[in-house]
């Protein structure tokens, strides 16, 4: 056991090597993983498609995610340290595809998870390695597979001088992890049929499931690895903005022909949403790496202004989270992968140069009403509608009425647009005449909301609602939050009215 630790010792130094680029770690990570999934067509026989292999690969990074979790808690490493050591032994997943090969003489075994359809007793199943081997399941290879990682957690956490119980805890929970990736149908099955919702398996229905899991998952470990920079970033997530893009999601939705409930269903509308959760932030970020010297005389605790995290770093985590936005929505559908990708373009060539359109007076809000309207329209896909069907005269209300009234973003940035030479209404007017030409936009965008909907029912509340915008963006103390405050109050009280009138009209 001694000489098996002193060698835990030395390989967890050679993998734990901070200087070596994390991207390298991630790109083995990778190539194992598609090393394996080749292996698997031989020994499992299994085809090569698109949508197995995407996941494959969802299952083993929501297993490393998971492996880099709880290494960490149980020796007390570092999270930066346990990553690199969880992404570069990733080659123990040869062992269950090449073992199948040899044992079997050459033919392979089909292994698979543990179906609700084929395999019972989930508890015997637990205590002896998976049961039995019934043509399909748990193979010999992926016993052995398991088994040998189960030592080797246990010399790993020896090797960081954990006690003898805390290993054994740790390889027990190392194999119950496993084990309940093994029983992901069960799971699937069990959370679907509880909203009666359960129709069949295949490769999309699990690779959702673990992109939701994934989503969980990486902000606990983001947390866990750098809580300076995670909380810099949810300081900075301008939650009625994300609010914004959600509500203009549900109001397509709303207006849509019918949102057919079923299990993909289930799974898409929170990978919708997440993707517009990591778009929004992809937008934030880059926006903050064009505007550093603005935010420095009006946003000065934006992450890169106050310094809680480097630009370097900065630049990375938004490579990440657009990554992140384009996998999720791809996921779903292609229309959703494009709205997204359009969304993230549009305002890329807002904030960015060499364009950085917002140095356009009042016109270069029509990106900010191109992008919200392109999501009312995936939203009213994503119910069964037809995108060339969507209704043109709240398309007009879009391109005339939001448009003007959108200006009002830039009254709270009026001191660092003047500075940066930006010609916003409020620096070519001074902020009191602006306030009260874009409050009166205001007022008249809701005023015309009721005609554009069809819902005279809500002319006198958009009145009043109107007169109280105008007022709040006109006062001498003006705070962008409760203009933005009322705006969703506002939105949410049209989405249930029309949400009521589609049901009396059902």
């Amino acid at each position: 056991m001694k000489r098996l630790i002193k060698i835990a010792e030395k390989y967890s130094a050679f993998a734990e090597d901070l200087k070596v680029p994390f991207g390298y770690y991630i790109l083995t990570f990778l190539a194992f993983v598609t090393l394996r999934n080749l292996l698997e067509v031989f020994s499992d026989k299994s085809v090569v498609s698109m949508e197995l292999h995407f996941h494959y690969y969802l299952s083993y990074i929501c297993l490393a995610l998971f492996m880099t979790l709880l290494f960490s808690v149980f020796t007390g490493e570092k999270m930066a340290r346990i990553a690199r050591l969880v992404l570069c032994s990733f080659y123990f997943i040869f062992l269950a595809p090449i073992l199948d090969l040899v044992i079997s003489g050459g033919q392979g075994y089909n292994m698979a998870y543990l179906l609700p359809d084929r395999h019972g007793d989930l508890l015997l199943r637990y205590l002896t390695l998976g049961g039995p081997f019934e043509q399909v399941g748990i193979t010999i290879g992926l016993k052995l597979e398991v088994s040998i990682l189960m030592i080797s957690s246990f010399v790993y956490s020896k090797a960081k001088k954990v006690t003898t119980l805390k290993s054994l805890l740790l390889a027990l929970l190392v194999y119950t992890l496993i084990f309940a990736y093994a029983i992901v149908p069960f799971v699937v099955k069990a959370i679907l049929d509880v909203f009666h919702l359960f129709d069949y398996f295949y490769s999309m229905l699990f690779a959702k499931f673990y992109l939701v899991v994934i989503f969980v998952l990486l902000l606990i470990v983001v947390r866990r690895w750098n809580k300076k920079y995670f909380t810099s970033l949810v300081k900075d997530m301008r939650p009625y903005r994300q609010a914004h893009a959600l509500m203009m999601f549900a109001f397509g939705i709303i207006l849509g022909p019918s949102l057919v409930w079923n299990q993909d269903t289930f799974f898409d509308l929170p990978l919708v949403a997440i993707s517009i959760f990591w778009a929004c932030l992809f937008v934030i970020m880059t926006n903050n790496l064009e505007d550093q010297n603005i935010d420095r005389w009006v946003n000065r605790k934006r992450p890169l202004v106050s310094g809680a995290i480097p630009r370097g770093d900065y630049k990375s985590i938004t490579v990440a989270v657009g990554l992140l936005a384009l996998t999720y929505a791809l996921a779903v559908s292609y229309y959703t992968f494009f709205t997204i990708l359009l969304f993230m373009g549009l305002y890329s060539l807002y904030s960015m140069p060499p364009i950085r359109f917002k140095r356009v007076p009042f016109f270069s809000k029509l990106v900010i009403t191109i992008n919200s309207l392109a999501f009312v329209i995936m939203g009213y896909a994503f119910a069964g509608g037809e995108v060339i069907e969507f209704s043109p005269l709240i398309i007009l209300w879009f391109l005339i009425f939001f448009t003007a009234a959108m200006n009002f973003i830039d009254l709270k940035d009026y001191q660092g647009d003047k500075r940066a030479g930006i010609k916003t209404l409020p620096v070519l007017w001074g902020m009191e005449k602006s306030q009260r030409v874009i409050g009166l936009f205001f007022a008249l965008a809701y005023v015309a909301a009721p005609f554009a909907v069809g819902q005279m029912i809500l002319l006198i509340p958009a009145i009043g609602a109107g007169v109280a915008q105008y007022w709040l963006v006109n006062k001498k103390d003006y705070q962008e939050k409760w203009v933005f405050g009322l705006y969703l109050a506002s939105f949410t009280i049209l989405l249930v009215v029309l949400g009521l009138a589609e049901r009396l009209v059902l």
